[in-house]
């Protein structure tokens, strides 16, 4: 038979075992590491950074989307001008976040600001795009719609928002995975000189 200062001391190591495993579980194991992705091997730039240059070039998928009227559009119908395609939802918090940043973006801008199309990745498509641009007072905001995620597929993206910087031949130059300070110099900065036909 064990002595009962034995048997008492193995009472306690047991204790001090299973509560240090009830701490480690609690904390739910290591934090997941956030979604990333590349373009052209270069690592898609996350929060706080800016955009990643498209090397080469690439055209964008033909895939039709929802236009503010309701007919069929696709990219090649903005060829001839800059355009920022910026992919969103309503059911995105870091989409809403960045909005009105995008819109002090253009202002700055000005006449030169590129065309900004948001195509909303919403089921219903339209009819939830369009109110709630309304509701925030997203004036710069159009109701495109992929209700089906059609062309936002194409992009070959792990989430949204995903922001595409197309040049006026239909070419995707630059992309952004994730929310970023549009406004920023950082951001303004590298537009302007990607419209200027220099590399980022």
């Amino acid at each position: 038979m064990f002595s009962k200062r034995y048997q008492l001391f193995v009472a306690v190591v047991m204790f001090a075992a299973g509560l240090g495993m009830a701490v480690f579980l609690s904390r739910g194991g290591p934090e997941p590491s956030p979604p990333s992705t590349t373009v052209s091997g270069k690592p898609v730039p996350t929060q706080g950074e800016g955009l990643a240059a498209t090397v080469p070039p690439q055209l964008p998928s033909p895939v039709a989307f929802e236009g503010p009227d309701g007919k069929d559009v696709t990219l090649d119908d903005f060829k001839g001008k800059w355009v920022i395609v910026n992919f969103w939802a309503t059911w995105c918090p870091p989409c809403i976040q960045e909005m009105p940043a995008f819109k002090r973006m253009l202002d700055g801008l000005g006449p030169d600001a590129p065309k900004f199309v948001a195509i909303s990745i919403d089921a219903m498509g339209r009819a939830a795009a369009e109110p709630f641009a309304t509701a925030k007072g997203w004036t710069h905001v159009q109701a495109y719609a992929d209700p089906r995620s059609d062309l936002y597929r194409t992009f070959q993206s792990p989430g949204v928002p995903l922001t595409v910087l197309i040049d006026p031949d239909g070419r995707e130059v630059a992309r952004r995975l994730g929310p970023a300070k549009w406004d920023g110099d950082l951001a303004v900065g590298q537009i302007k000189r990607l419209m200027a036909g220099e590399m980022l």
